[in-house]
Formats: C-alpha cells, sequence, structure tokens
C-alpha cells in the first residue's frame, strides 16, 4: 500500500515513520521550501509520546532534552514561594522534529511541495502539487497544519473552533 503525507511537521512525521514501519511505501510533502529546523517551542512529553517514539524505534537518551525534577513558585520580588516534585524531561519542537525526520528516509521527505489539488478515480488518489509534480496513493493523509489546503479542497465548510472551559 502506498500512503502520501502532506505536511512534513510533526503530525506528518509521526503518522509518516508509524505507517513506514507497517510496510507502507510512504511519501512525505512538505510545503516549506526550507527545512523546518528552529521553529516552535518546549514540549513536555508525556508517557504516550515516548511510547510511540519507541514504536518508530526512537531511543530517548541524554540528548533528548533535560531533567526538570520539581517545578518552582516564585514571587515577583524572586522570593521562593514554593516547590512541588514534579520530574519531567522536557524537549523543544525543534529537537523532535530533527528526531523524527532522522528516522525516515531523506529521499521521501520533499520540501517544497505546495499542494494544489487531489483526485481520485475510484482505484487511486492522485495529488498534484504547485510545482507540477503528480503523485499516487492509496492513501493521502493531510497533516498540513492550521490552515490546511487540503481541508480547503474537501471540506471548506469545517472550521477549526476553540471554546473556553466553563
Amino acid at each position: 500500500m502506498r500512503a502520501l503525507v502532506i505536511g512534513g511537521s510533526l503530525g506528518g512525521l509521526f503518522i509518516a515513520n508509524l505507517l513506514l514501519r507497517q510496510d507502507w511505501d510512504v511519501e512525505v510533502y512538505e510545503h516549506s521550501r526550507e527545512a523546518l529546523s528552529g521553529r516552535g517551542a518546549g514540549i513536555i512529553p508525556h508517557p504516550e509520546l515516548f511510547g510511540c517514539l519507541r514504536r518508530i524505534g526512537i531511543d530517548i537518551d541524554e540528548t533528548f532534552g533535560v531533567n526538570n525534577p520539581e517545578r518552582v513558585t516564585f514571587d515577583r520580588g524572586g522570593t521562593v514561594l514554593g516547590t512541588l516534585a514534579l520530574p519531567q524531561l522536557l524537549t523543544t519542537w525543534g529537537r523532535l522534529h530533527e528526531l523524527l525526520l532522522g528516522a525516515f528516509p531523506a529521499s521521501r521527505y520533499h520540501l517544497g511541495h505546495s499542494f494544489r489539488r487531489l483526485e481520485t478515480d475510484g482505484h487511486a488518489i492522485a495529488v498534484q502539487f504547485s510545482n507540477g509534480t503528480v503523485a499516487r496513493a492509496d492513501l493521502v493523509i493531510a497533516a498540513d497544519g492550521l490552515r490546511p489546503s487540503v481541508r480547503a479542497q474537501l471540506a471548506p465548510e469545517a472550521r477549526p473552533s476553540w471554546r473556553k472551559s466553563p
């Protein structure tokens, strides 16, 4: 089975790596022409993330991030108000992206491919990119971010919504 992942950030690389390890023929197409390094912010991983990384074959070692043994609360003057033992391993978006990208074959990760349109003939899906590339697959996964061009074509009425908790 062949899959195309539209979007080469964290979500796209997670699913591409997982499919690859299930013997799918996977290609990732990223809109940006430049590497996505240096983006994002700090991340506090949870056990589920570590489990997923293990399934991909990524070992967590001392280069993954920084161990933080506790949380500390300060007042405005810098005096410690309290501490809470809460050990966590902190990392960054960039480090996580680097690990996921390193686990995926470089020849299957394509920069500079802006989604243009998707068509299907009932047997396969053809994806056209603005640079003229056409790729075919059995499955297309849209992991193209907050302003997704794939969703704009397939479900233009769908809009993200955020609600405040009561």
